[in-house]
């Protein structure tokens, strides 16, 4: 008999799951956010509460900070970006990944 650790090792179907989206992981830096043209700009001296402002001009962020690791389902601030916490408790909760955002398969 063979042994697992998970119910859910013998599933009947297969079943279809999502490639990781990127923005389920933070930047890699901890004070900065990856924008979607691939620069990295820091909230550290940002006036903007909501640290909106960082990506603006650079199509918005793609990545949170690792201080702030995850996106969360709301938008925060004047430009109508994502918000980034440490839970996302009060912002509507983790961002979820969908088919648009999936990286895509090589």
């Amino acid at each position: 008999e063979r042994l697992t650790s998970s119910v859910f090792t013998n599933a009947v179907q297969p079943v279809p799951t999502l490639p990781a989206c990127i923005f389920k992981r933070d930047s890699g830096r901890m004070q900065e956010f990856r924008c979607h043209d691939g620069t990295f700009c820091s909230y550290e001296n940002s006036s903007d509460t909501s640290y909106d402002e960082c990506c603006v001009g650079h199509g918005g962020k793609l990545q949170c900070p690792a201080e702030l690791p995850v996106m969360c389902s709301s938008m925060c601030g004047d430009y109508g970006d994502w918000c980034c916490s440490t839970d996302c408790k009060r912002l509507g909760g983790p961002r979820r990944c969908t088919d648009a955002d999936a990286i895509p398969a090589k």
